[in-house]
């Protein structure tokens, strides 16, 4: 029989006992005869034709064999990728019949078996009461590789990406149906497994001998693959296998790169990026600008931050691509890695990036400013989710003013009399007037020892001066006022307290469809760690209110003559109804964070609360550990701290433990940036139980 004969039947027929039959005789290849061009679909009987209705569904629901219909359902989704990759071999057999004879006899050995995983798959369903054809199947298998434009086109994309995933399924799923109790239908996946490996063997073998010269399998394999495949798709959802693709044949390199390596699987990706000059380019109102050295280096050296805002389906742009050993550590820890894109040397998505012509969900960078709308405009149009940042709106700069968060903070003072904050006439005063910086500050020295002057736009506790009654007019003291309001227009006086315990509170802004409603979301609070000077050092969170708080504090929290549990009633109704409408005017969307602190009032010998410090419209480090604390296990407590680059550990650990089905820290340090050797700054996840 010609093997042109045998892959028509199996490609063609409508029949599946044609398509699953072995070749007639001996099987020749002298009349290969010319080219074919692709068929819409393969030859399929009625039950087995592609469903719009997608087949993964049916593999998500089954994959936990909570029932025998998922164990049916789970055998009859695997058969039918046994079926299609039978398919796209009787293909590549008649698209390229001028590939090596040795290469189209191998493929032919790897059809029949394949047919064979078929009918395994079948006589296993029906000895569970479902008969091939019972559920929907998709075909995105041969969407994405049956317009193969080469051999090599093909096995790169079958042999090493989707029959590579099949190395992590079948050895899952062997294990699975083993400890359930199935030894028949583990037994089958065993005998898959190692064909598998076999299949995955013979690709590389002629991957090898057509990549292009002087690069890595790993490169290649990226090189050669096309949007939407991904080195992603060579993984199944199910643990990683590095063993059996070792013994494949492929590399440690190509493992731990593939192991790191991820992308969407389907949802439209959010891009994050860590941005952390955002308040001073809205302050200026410049895309092009040229930020603080300190915050030059902040973005270099703590770049990676913004890989734990993000989730596995999601996108990060980084400067500088981190180690594998960095991501495979995130990995171990039980948290994903996102898809990394690298920006050019310019900082800018490169002109040949594939993410230009690909669908996003939402941007979100650590803060919106005009610099970051730059950044990102060559992706917006593509952005699904129509929210702030396709553009700069200007009067989001004034969300990043300490003049906002101190009119808010008298709104929400004149609003609730009864509760213990802080008194009106102690809350602060924004001005533009050199003069009224001074009479202002005078008024509070006539109460308090200490004043602090803000600048408007200044970040985590910097551009801001404390004086007293003596340095309040020194010539030192007035050239700041000068040139602060000279930079930020606007500086907020108020007291300086005596803290007893700093937090800030996490929330997330949403806007309906309409824009026509805005709702503030509380995701969770933690503990502020500031130095003396009242700059941000740390952050702490747990998975209680707020990390660590003194008993004295959790009891003013807790007990106030008829509001208990007034704290967090303020924090998670009272305050996001009150944003909410001051929002609503605004076209505002994304993080916001508002840092607080409890303080002793002299006058009275009791505790207040300063509920609104500041407000950040934009991640902070605070959110950033309430998003870490999913990797917690419930008895630990997180810290985040940034940290001279010296003072990072050699070689830090970390111990985890499984809570539920999932991976959790127990204890030890992560690190949450990788210096290099002109570094100044480091940050790490300090885990303790």
């Amino acid at each position: 029989m010609e093997l042109r004969t045998f892959a028509e039947k199996v490609l063609f027929s409508t029949r599946l006992e044609d398509k699953l039959a072995a070749p007639e005789g001996v099987v020749t290849d002298e009349v290969p005869g010319a080219a074919i061009s692709v068929p819409a679909v393969p030859g399929r009987p009625d039950t087995l034709l592609f469903s719009k209705e997608n087949g993964n569904t049916s593999f998500a629901r089954a994959r936990h064999l909570q029932s025998d219909d998922d164990r049916a359902t789970l055998l009859h989704f695997f058969a039918n990728h046994e079926l299609l990759a039978t398919e796209l071999m009787a293909l590549v057999l008649l698209k390229f019949p001028d590939a090596p004879k040795e290469f189209r006899l191998g493929i032919l050995e790897t059809l029949r078996e394949e047919q064979a995983h078929t009918q395994m798959y079948m006589r296993r369903m029906a000895a569970c009461g479902l008969t091939f054809g019972d559920r929907p199947v998709n075909g995105f298998f041969w969407k994405n590789i049956a317009d193969m434009e080469s051999p090599l086109d093909y096995v790169t994309r079958l042999s090493l990406t989707f029959e590579q995933a099949n190395l992590d399924f079948a050895h899952h799923f062997a294990r699975v149906f083993r400890s359930n109790g199935d030894g028949s239908t583990a037994t089958i996946l065993d005998k898959i497994y190692r064909d598998e490996i076999t299949h995955v063997g013979y690709g590389l073998k002629w991957f090898r001998r057509w990549k292009g010269a002087g690069l890595t399998d790993w490169q290649a394999f990226q090189q050669n693959l096309r949007f939407p495949l991904s080195p992603n798709r060579a993984k199944g959802k199910a643990p990683f296998n590095a063993e059996g693709r070792r013994a494949a044949g492929l590399d440690d390199d190509f493992i731990n790169e593939l192991q790191v390596s991820t992308s969407s699987r389907g949802r439209t990706p959010h891009v994050y990026v860590f941005n952390p000059a955002a308040e001073e380019s809205a302050a200026l109102q410049l895309a092009n600008f040229t930020p603080s050295k300190e915050f030059a280096i902040l973005a270099r050296d703590l770049d990676t931050v913004a890989l734990f805002l993000a989730r596995e389906d999601d996108l990060v742009l980084l400067r500088n691509r981190p180690s594998t050993a960095f991501l495979q550590r995130i990995q171990s820890a039980g948290l994903p890695v996102p898809e990394i894109e690298v920006l050019d040397a310019n900082g800018r998505i490169a002109i040949d990036s594939p993410n230009r012509n690909r669908k996003m969900g939402a941007l979100r960078p650590w803060g919106w400013s005009p610099e970051s709308v730059r950044l990102l405009q060559p992706l917006t149009g593509s952005v699904t989710q129509t929210a702030t940042g396709t553009r700069w709106i200007p009067e989001i700069a004034q969300l990043y003013s300490k003049q906002w968060s101190t009119a808010e903070l008298r709104k929400l003072v004149a609003a609730e009399p009864e509760l213990p904050l802080v008194n009106m006439a102690d809350c602060g005063e924004c001005t533009t007037d050199p003069g009224h910086v001074i009479a202002s500050a005078e008024r509070f020295l006539e109460r308090h020892e200490t004043v602090v002057l803000k600048a408007a736009f200044g970040v985590s506790g910097r551009g801001m001066m404390r004086v007293d009654a003596a340095s309040l007019q020194d010539d030192r003291t007035i050239g700041w006022i000068n040139n602060t309001l000279q930079r930020h227009g606007a500086i907020v006086v108020e007291p300086w307290f005596e803290r007893v315990f700093d937090l800030s509170m996490q929330y997330e802004i949403k806007r309906s469809a309409d824009r026509r409603t805005c709702e503030v979301i509380f995701k969770g609070g933690t503990r502020l760690i500031n130095d003396e000077r009242g700059q941000f050092r740390a952050c702490q969170v747990s998975h209680q209110l707020v990390c660590g708080m003194p008993s004295k504090v959790a009891r003013f929290f807790h007990s106030h003559p008829g509001r208990d549990g007034w704290a967090r009633e303020l924090f998670e109704r009272t305050i996001p109804a009150q944003l909410s409408e001051s929002l609503l005017a605004t076209e505002f969307e994304g993080p916001l964070g508002i840092d607080a602190f409890v303080f002793m009032d002299q006058a009275s010998g009791s505790l207040r609360l300063q509920p609104i410090v500041e407000i950040n419209p934009r991640f902070t480090f605070g959110r950033l550990a309430v998003e870490l604390r999913r990797s917690l296990h419930p008895r630990s407590r997180g810290t985040i701290e940034i940290v001279p680059a010296s003072a990072m550990p050699d070689d830090p650990n970390i111990t985890t433990a499984r809570h539920g089905d999932r991976i959790k820290i127990v204890s030890g340090i992560l690190p949450l940036s990788e210096p290099q050797p002109d570094s100044k700054f480091g940050t790490m996840w300090t885990v303790e139980s």
